[in-house]
């Protein structure tokens, strides 16, 4: 293999890894997350409807 796959082949196992851990071990869920519009209108139009059905308002998470 070449470096280059090397490379790429250890990113994927630090991903995969991160993902295994951060999911087992109860950390917090970002709060783009926990609104229904996409990452993108999270951020550009500071727009949130939460997901759960709790009393919030739409607005910036």
């Amino acid at each position: 293999m070449t470096k280059i796959s090397w490379f790429i082949l250890i990113l994927l196992i630090i991903l995969i890894m991160g993902t295994y851990i951060s999911r087992n071990y109860n950390f917090p869920q970002p709060d783009h997350l926990k609104c229904k519009e996409s990452l993108f209108e999270y951020i550009v139009f500071n727009k949130c409807t939460y997901r759960n059905n709790e009393d919030y308002t739409s607005g910036p998470a």
